[in-house]
């Protein structure tokens, strides 16, 4: 993403928390997947658990987490 400002990245960072996963979700409901931030040790669980089921949907990480952080980019990363 050439044109990402490093404080949008930090904004996803700074509040993921306790969620294992925080994504831009625009309000038809897409993910801007390129752009998430991601809890290493839980995220790695999950992609294991995956791998063993065959499962190889891009979004099955973001299925598989317990608590995702979806953060909206008209509301949360404009500002």
């Amino acid at each position: 993403m050439p044109l990402l400002k490093g404080k949008v990245a930090d904004y996803l960072f700074n509040e993921i928390k306790n969620s294992y996963i925080a994504v831009p979700m625009w309000p038809n409901g897409s993910l801007e997947t390129l752009l998430m931030v991601l809890e290493r040790s839980k995220t790695l669980k999950i992609a294991h658990i995956l791998s063993q089921l065959g499962r190889d949907h891009p979004d099955g990480i973001i299925r598989g987490a317990l608590n995702v952080l979806f953060v909206s980019p008209l509301g949360e990363i404009k500002v």
